[in-house]
């Protein structure tokens, strides 16, 4: 049961992993095995007609705000995530989008059972031994969550579309996919235990990737040094 006032953010799945991918050191209690892009480096994606207002609503404008925090420290010529304006695309599963070359990832407003969510379809090349992403889909909560848009602290009870989306697309990197020491149950993000960075309930120094966020406060804004690190060292 989480403690009152907290929710969880997000959390990644991917398809088709039919290999185990070798594990990447980072550190002496965290560890990861990150996927890539099959693009690499140019991850296109696309605002859904169901996330609330008009095209430029502050509601994208917040989503928008967490994709350049993660634009901001990838680095010359490396990963990138581009704005490809808004669209309509059906509630389906992004295996199904593989054959959709101009969107990496469709962001949605949605009926889904945590805050925020993503989720991938990964394909395995048999022939040249490797896995990676073809396409993902992040969805903001419709039914359980009042939203707030803009860019100070929410106010009590108010989930930020600003740190909800900073951490979705921290997923979106394939980075923090899973391969941690609690994967079973973190789904790719940074164990709540032993680490201190994950200790919820008003902390300053809430990683972004952490599993879940407290309503009325925006901690895990911005990226933590730890966070860019890791992403750093995959990229």
């Amino acid at each position: 049961m989480k403690p009152r006032g907290e929710v969880l953010l997000g959390f990644l799945v991917s398809l088709f992993l039919l290999l185990p991918i070798p594990a990447q050191a980072h550190d002496a209690s965290d560890w990861f095995d990150p996927l890539a892009w099959d693009n690499y480096q140019d991850i296109d994606y696309k605002i859904d007609e169901s996330i609330p207002g008009d095209n430029g609503s502050e509601f994208e404008e917040r989503i928008h705000d967490g994709k350049a925090e993660w634009n901001a420290v990838t680095g010359v010529d490396n990963f990138r995530y581009d704005n490809n304006g808004n669209g309509n695309e059906n509630w389906q599963h992004p295996c199904n989008w593989m054959d959709t070359a101009s969107v990496d990832i469709w962001i949605f407003y949605h009926d889904i059972p945590s805050v925020g969510e993503h989720l991938a379809c990964a394909h395995f090349h048999q022939s040249q031994g490797f896995t990676d992403i073809h396409s993902a889909r992040i969805a903001f909560d419709t039914d359980s969550v009042t939203w707030y848009k803009g860019t100070g602290n929410p106010p009590s009870g108010e989930a930020a579309v600003h740190e909800t989306a900073l951490h979705e697309f921290g997923h979106g990197t394939g980075v923090y996919r899973g391969g941690n020491p609690d994967k079973d149950t973190s789904g790719g993000h940074w164990p709540a235990a032993p680490s201190n960075q994950c200790a919820f309930g008003g902390s300053e120094s809430d990683w972004t990737m952490c599993p879940a966020g407290t309503l009325g406060h925006k901690y895990r804004v911005p990226l933590e040094p730890h966070d860019i690190d890791t992403f750093q060292d995959f990229y």
